[in-house]
């Protein structure tokens, strides 16, 4: 019976790290590549399976993720009303409702899609060798194919021909009504180019056929049979009553800020539509898609999330949205709006919850010096700070906004200006002042360094706390006291340990100047992180200095009654991020996974966590009541912004939750030969005296040599569990560990 149950009890873990994760993250930034639209609605789509739809001629947006695994979508087109797309693998997308709901479909298995043309009968999908046929219920009718030295990029269907970019410099006519017969055009050998690259950029217009290759416009007035160069200086471009027009981006090296720049050609003439203007600091443009919606009304998309329209034909053009890709940090005051800072002095801001951004108005180029930032703030008034650490003499390091970040002021506030504190700065608006601390946390040196400044920077008060470190406050709006848990270390023995370390609760009603300790409490453990959640402080602490991989532990403090819960484990591998709520749920990120408890307030022990297959999770930002905004690192280890949903109830429900009642970090030595071990921590509402150890083999038959496993109690709440398996025979065991309601799994192999 014991066999019979292992395995299904083996089956159940593996079942349990195979269901997908119980939220879900969607992507700030991306870069766009294409435009499609009909009579009701706009779409721009783009990497990473994000598209942004506007029903109003592109005044608001909606984004939706129609691909949550960061499958990019190559090409949306239009039949009738109806939207089809492709993503970059495997997947047709679909939508007769204006893009509101998009259903997905897999014909393929681990086939790269790459653009898409379609007519009344067919989507012919283009692969990186051939063209697959679909009909419109997407089941596979043909597939031609060719030879290509590359990746095939491009196709067009035009009067039951297909033209497709198979090669350098090559073209390739099917012709559908002959059986799919191709003919080879070579722009090599017609001298349209010399070292041709792929073309590109394929569209039609009254059966004339255009192209690029490189920066010439090619085209051909009889269905393929000649070709011609149309013009030059051609990159991003689209047809209108036979004339070209075509967007390039001008950098201005000696302001860093890029603005577009409109051309008309027609009949061998080509004019400049619009003039110079600068307006929003954006650094650099990059256009992949330039389209006509209606004779006077252009929209170009691209890279870096940029959406740019003119509504007079092209004379004046209007910034709809733009984020740089990379992202470090944001800052949020609310669900809507939030402000995320770049090198050199770019701040974007949102007011559609990270659905499009936009930097602030140019001013000057004094915002170059800005590499990076170590502290964001900003009120319900407007008023905002950048603040960046400038070591150099006389150098800014301020960027304030009183128009929520429409417009900055570089600022120099030379008391700042050197190695001021080595931490996150934390900042509070309280009447017409800020107030700064600089909490100093490494070394011997503790202390908080607490600035009082008015609202335009200027200097009224320093206060320094000495051997205190400031690592958490707020402001009671009621009466603007300061409330602050301070953390005090004195009498040093070395670098990392004190004779004296004690936590305070303390409060300011004097803008920082002076503090009354209202209660003091002790934590054995090292100091991680520490998070105000429904006005108790929840408190992390590790059991050595290898925070990133050490078992970390929760405290929490009710300043209320003054009592403190103490070790409670949470899990290992949890990085600096604070404790945050999705409704009612408290999480805390870890590298590769979240840790999340459901009934916080009754069980605090109870946490358990959840699998992130696509981003490992840097930090967290301020939240919503059902949103988080966090930073993830993708596969290609580039920092996003995004935001963090719960799914809804019907798919939560489905997925199994393991408890971490208990918990276990990886055997060593893995194989091992004679002897393995293994650290366990255990929840404390259970006697460990009363845990079960018992050992399998891979088929489920227990091991009697049990008497040979040695349990170690290292503490009130971990240990280690050590096992002499020199008489076992090589192969696969697993210890089964029973602990109050919990059980874990821990394999071992053997090998001599």
């Amino acid at each position: 019976m014991k066999k019979f149950v292992f395995i299904l009890f083996f089956l159940n873990f593996l079942t349990l790290y195979s269901k997908e994760s119980l939220f879900e993250f969607e992507r700030f930034s991306t870069n766009f590549n294409g435009v499609a639209h009909n009579q009701n609605s706009l779409i721009v789509y783009g990497e990473s399976g994000v598209l942004l739809k506007s029903s109003d001629k592109g005044k608001t947006w909606k984004q939706k993720n129609v691909d949550k695994n960061e499958l990019s979508i190559n090409k949306i087109v239009r039949n009738g009303n109806d939207y089809y797309g492709i993503l970059s693998k495997d997947f047709i997308i679909q939508s007769k409702d204006d893009g509101e709901n998009w259903t997905k479909v897999k014909p393929e298995s681990n086939v790269s899609f790459n653009d898409l043309a379609l007519n009344d009968e067919f989507l012919f999908v283009l692969s990186d060798s051939s063209v697959l046929l679909y009909d419109y219920s997407f089941n596979k009718v043909k597939s031609i194919n060719f030879y290509s030295t590359t990746k095939a990029s491009a196709i067009l269907e035009l009067d039951n021909h297909l033209f497709v970019s198979s090669d350098s410099g090559k073209l390739i006519d099917f012709d559908i009504s002959d059986g799919f017969k191709q003919r080879t055009i070579d722009f090599n050998e017609l001298a349209l180019c010399n070292g041709c690259t792929n073309p590109s950029q394929l569209k039609t217009e009254s059966s004339k056929i255009y192209l690029t290759l490189g920066s010439d416009l090619i085209l051909s007035t009889d269905k393929g049979i000649t070709w011609s160069k149309a013009d030059n200086g051609v990159s991003c471009y689209t047809i209108r009553n036979s004339a070209c027009y075509s967007l390039v981006s001008n950098f201005d090296y000696f302001r860093n800020i890029s603005f577009p720049m409109f051309y008309k050609s027609s009949l061998g003439k080509k004019e400049r539509i619009n003039s110079d203007y600068i307006s929003r600091y954006v650094y650099t443009m990059f256009y992949n898609s330039l389209e006509f919606i209606s004779d006077d009304t252009l929209i170009a998309v691209g890279n870096d999330k940029l959406i740019i329209m003119s509504q007079n034909g092209g004379k004046n053009w209007e910034y709809i949205s733009n984020i740089r890709t990379t992202a470090t940090g944001s800052f949020w005051l609310n669900s809507d709006t939030g402000f995320v800072f770049y090198e050199k002095g770019q701040v974007f801001r949102t007011t559609d919850g990270g659905i499009t951004f936009l930097p602030q108005f140019w001013e000057d180029n004094t915002y170059l010096p800005f590499k990076y930032f170590t502290a964001l703030y900003f009120n319900s008034s407007g008023e905002g700070i950048v603040f960046y650490p400038n070591n150099k003499n006389n150098g800014l390091n301020f960027l304030l906004t009183k128009d929520f970040g429409e417009t900055f002021k570089d600022v120099s506030v030379s008391s700042l200006i050197g190695t001021i504190g080595e931490n996150v700065p934390k900042i509070a608006s309280i009447d017409s002042n800020f107030v700064f601390f600089f909490p100093t946390y490494g070394g011997r040196n503790h202390k908080t360094l607490i600035y009082l400044f008015d609202k335009n920077l200027n200097q009224k008060k320093l206060t320094i706390l000495d051997s205190i470190s400031i690592v958490l406050m707020k402001v009671n709006k009621d009466n603007n006291e300061i409330i602050a848990i301070g953390y005090e270390r004195r009498y040093p023995k070395s670098n990392s340990t004190y004779d004296s370390v004690n936590f305070y609760l303390m409060s300011s009603v004097d803008y920082g100047s002076s503090w009354s300790k209202n209660f003091k409490f002790k934590l054995d453990n090292n100091f991680f992180v520490i998070s105000e959640v429904d006005e108790k402080y929840y408190i992390t602490t590790t059991r050595d200095d290898s925070t990133y991989n050490a078992s970390v532990f929760l405290n929490i403090f009710n300043p209320i009654n003054k009592s403190l819960i103490e070790y409670i484990y949470i899990g290992n591998n949890i990085i600096g991020s604070n404790f945050f709520k999705l409704g009612e749920r408290l999480l805390i990120s870890g590298y590769d996974r979240v840790f999340y408890n459901d009934n916080y307030i009754e069980e605090p022990s109870a946490w358990s966590s959840d699998s992130i297959y696509i981003y490992k999770l840097a930090g967290t930002s301020r939240y919503g009541n059902n949103i988080a905004y966090v930073v993830g690192m993708g596969n290609n280890h580039q920092l996003r912004l995004l935001k963090m949903t719960q799914k809804n109830s019907t798919e939560v429900g489905e997925i199994q939750i393991l408890r971490t009642y208990l918990y276990n970090e990886k055997p060593y030595p893995i194989p091992a030969s004679n002897k393995v071990s293994c650290k366990i921590y255990w929840d404390l509402r259970y006697d460990i005296n009363n845990a079960n150890f018992e050992v399998y083999d891979i088929s489920g038959n227990i091991i009697k040599s049990t008497s040979t496993m040695i349990f170690n109690r290292k503490d009130i709440f971990s240990g280690e569990i050590n096992w002499d398996c020199s008489s076992i025979q090589d192969g696969i065991y697993y210890i089964s560990f029973t602990h109050g309601d919990a059980r874990n799994i821990i394999p071992i192999i053997i090998s001599r």
